[in-house]
C-alpha cells in the first residue's frame, strides 16, 4: 500500500502504471495540478481593553482554520471572548 506522500513521487507513479499494466489494465498517465492552501500571517490586535495605556495597541497571536472565509480587506472589528478550554466554549450560550 502506498502513502499519499509515496504516490506523490514521479518513479512511485510511474511504478504503479507498470503494476496496473502487467496486470492487464489499460493506463493513461495525465498531469493533474492539484491546488492547496497555504497557511498566510494572521495579524490580530486588542485596539480597546481593560488598562489600555493611550494611544497602543495590543498584537495577538491567532490561528485561522483552514478553508474559512477570507478577512475583508479594511480587516474586521468586533468584540473578543476569552475562554480556557473547549469545555468552557461549549458550555456558553450561542
Amino acid at each position: 500500500m502506498f502513502s499519499p506522500q509515496t504516490l506523490s513521487d514521479p518513479k512511485a507513479v510511474e511504478y504503479v502504471a507498470a503494476e496496473l499494466k502487467t496486470l492487464g489494465c489499460e493506463v493513461q498517465l495525465e498531469k493533474v495540478l492539484v491546488p492547496h492552501w497555504v497557511r498566510g500571517e494572521e495579524p490580530a490586535a486588542l485596539v480597546q481593553f481593560p488598562g489600555q495605556a493611550p494611544n497602543t495597541t495590543q498584537k495577538i497571536v491567532l490561528c485561522a482554520l483552514g478553508g474559512s472565509v477570507a478577512t475583508p480587506k479594511d480587516g474586521i472589528e468586533t468584540e473578543v471572548l476569552v475562554v480556557k478550554n473547549f469545555n468552557e466554549l461549549k458550555s456558553m450560550p450561542r
